[in-house]
């Protein structure tokens, strides 16, 4: 919460946004992923019911990542510069058993970057595939709602009653299987 992250805008343009209260962050969690690997040798691990946008334009339109196939393109931003994503075709999915379930809401309604980590850092270029936390409905709800939210629950210090209700008891929005 509170951290700053690279995203991009409903319209594909790189920018920052904030990570907010409602995001979901389970580094212990262990399920089925789906990962996805790129034409251009990108890889980014996903829950089944994660989105990510896909089409010719970004970013209009999403899919689950258990619903994406060989062919369709993703976006992903180039690490360590400001340029806009740009698409790459998806060469493979599979199905992998992994650990660590984080799904970022950001305040501003941005699609954040999912950056895999680096197995040798001196190789790393830092890419990141553009993703989303929800459908376009929840995102543009998002967007409105969490600037207006967040102040007023911080100034009252009622955010955790404000994430209990809304995400209910469990804390989760998203079912691992």
């Amino acid at each position: 919460h509170g951290d700053a992250v690279r995203a991009v805008t409903r319209d594909g343009k790189l920018t920052t946004d904030t990570v907010s209260f409602l995001s979901l962050a389970d580094a212990a969690a262990v399920g089925t992923f789906v990962r996805i690997t790129t034409e251009g040798g990108e890889v980014v691990t996903l829950t089944p019911e994660h989105r990510l946008p896909v089409g010719e334009a970004c970013c209009g339109t999403l899919k689950q990542a258990k619903d994406v196939e060989r062919g369709e393109t993703i976006w992903v931003a180039a690490g360590g510069g400001g340029a806009d994503p740009a698409p790459q075709r998806i060469a493979a999915t599979t199905r992998v058993e992994a650990k660590g379930l984080h799904s970022p809401v950001l305040t501003h309604g941005a699609f954040p970057l999912i950056e895999e980590a680096c197995v040798a850092e001196a190789a790393c270029s830092r890419a990141g595939v553009v993703t989303a936390f929800d459908s376009l409905g929840y995102v543009d709800l998002a967007s409105y709602g969490v600037p207006l939210l967040e102040p007023i629950c911080e100034a009252m210090g009622m955010c955790s009653a404000v994430r209990r209700l809304l995400l209910g008891s469990g804390g989760s929005y998203v079912q691992i299987r």
